[in-house]
């Protein structure tokens, strides 16, 4: 009774419960099943083994659990998220995580877990001891393909928390390693990060070949009279391959100052935040180089959406593109401004404004120059990717060895879908239709298309 009482205080519906033992040495729970919104719990024969005199201060020597199986149910539509503060964040980190422990050590013979589909997505075994102040956790983890691996787990009140993923290759570095630590000097934490993402592809039975290496740091604390949050994020992704894109370096640094307010989160961006990406190739594309800036200032929604307007600094430059014969020595994109808000019954709209830098396109023998060119865009994404996009220019021109065409005041549409309507559910077939003044031939030019 008193267990069904606290799984219910902490939101369970608890289906069957059946004890099958109670004593003054231990006890025995033969079946436990209880679940909430997310998840459905299945626990199989659960022993405690304790002392009565430890016991009446809430310590068993040992908890044993046969099988414990996690299936998660459909997600809860609700997405509003809150940004915990530093000092929150550092408050978890010296907790006394060992008194969360009812027993000295923790054992559980076979752990699995299954998506909502009811198919296995990882099992494993392992245990958990409670030494002095500390918790050391050992995981043994199987993917689907009967591969093993070795989760270590560390927790301390005064150094932080650490996880190690381990191979069977014992020469090898861990594949995954996460630290997380409270910082001294100030109110809150910092934390490294190293992922092998083919192994962690492996573990996560990831369809298709992933491979690379993530690197990465953080640091976040409070500020010294200030209601703001400094944020600052680094990380590096070398030699990345997966389904076809071949990225050989690419990096994400953020530096930002983050306040709460009504709407969400206000975040003001240290120049030096960017997104850059080396040598980049995707099927007949390839891509020497890209370089986001980021906006100075952008708002983030409690439920994942994002805003950032056309004056924010955000920039995109490119270098070295070419597609299908196509070819772009450079692309730069100012004054971009751009809104996401994402609904869980409507799924995620985008919309963004920008203007391209005149500059020009290659094919073969022929040349493509564009002055300043404005564009709009949206999109749709939920059962299907759904956009589109309206251009302007006031002059483009097409050049090659027999003709040269002067295109002036230029507009035009492209998109898979047109007046709200989906032209084609493949989000790469497009249609759209356009209009410039041909001032060299000495009449209008319109034309309708359709490209795949």
């Amino acid at each position: 009774g008193v267990l069904r009482a606290q799984l219910q205080q902490q939101g369970f519906d608890v289906v069957e419960l059946e004890v099958t033992k109670l004593g003054f040495s231990g006890a025995r729970i033969e079946r436990l099943h209880f679940f909430d919104t997310r998840y459905l719990v299945k626990l199989q024969g659960m022993e405690a083994r304790y002392q009565p005199a430890r016991l009446l201060a809430g310590m068993a020597d040992t908890i044993e659990v046969q099988q414990l199986d996690v299936t998660q149910l459909a997600a809860d539509v609700s997405t509003d998220t809150r940004l915990p503060g530093p000092g929150v964040l550092a408050g978890l980190l010296g907790l006394a995580w060992h008194e969360f422990l009812p027993a000295h050590t923790l054992q559980i013979h076979r752990f699995a877990l299954y998506d909502e589909n009811q198919a296995l997505t990882l099992s494993a075994r392992g245990d958990i001891r409670r030494t002095e102040q500390r918790l050391r956790g050992e995981l043994i983890l199987v993917d689907r393909a009967q591969r093993t691996h070795r989760l270590s787990l560390r927790t301390d009140s005064s150094t932080g928390i650490g996880l190690e993923l381990h191979t069977a290759d014992a020469l090898q570095d861990p594949p995954l390693s996460v630290n997380v630590q409270r910082l001294q000097e100030r109110e809150g934490m910092q934390g490294q990060l190293h992922v092998d993402l083919g192994v962690l592809g492996e573990l996560l039975s990831i369809p298709g070949e992933l491979s690379g290496e993530l690197k990465g740091q953080m640091d976040y604390s409070e500020l010294q009279d200030s209601s703001a949050h400094a944020l600052s994020v680094h990380a590096g992704v070398s030699n990345f391959r997966y389904a076809g894109l071949e990225v050989e370096q690419s990096s994400f640094a953020l530096t930002a100052g983050v306040e709460e307010n009504a709407a969400g989160y206000q975040l003001e961006l240290a120049d030096a935040s960017a997104v850059t990406v080396h040598s980049l190739s995707y099927e007949n594309m390839q891509l020497d180089s890209l370089v986001l800036t980021m906006p100075d200032a952008l708002q983030l929604s409690k439920r994942g959406g994002l805003a950032f307007g056309p004056r924010s600094q955000a920039a995109l430059k490119l270098a070295g593109l070419k597609l299908d014969g196509v070819a772009v020595s450079a692309l730069e994109a100012r004054e971009i401004g751009f809104t996401a808000s994402h609904d869980p019954a409507a799924g995620v709209e985008c919309a963004v404004t920008m203007q391209l830098a005149g500059g020009e396109v290659l094919q073969q023998e022929a040349r493509i120059s564009y002055a300043p060119v404005n564009l709009e865009g949206t999109c749709a994404l939920d059962d299907a990717a759904r956009w589109d996009i309206a251009i302007e220019t006031s002059s483009l021109s097409y050049e090659d060895t027999e003709v040269r065409v002067v295109l002036d005041d230029c507009r035009a549409t492209a998109g898979n879908r047109t007046a709200g309507e989906t032209v084609d559910e493949d989000p790469l077939e497009l249609g759209g239709e356009g209009q410039c003044g041909a001032s060299s031939v000495g009449s209008d030019f319109n034309a309708l298309y359709r490209l795949h």
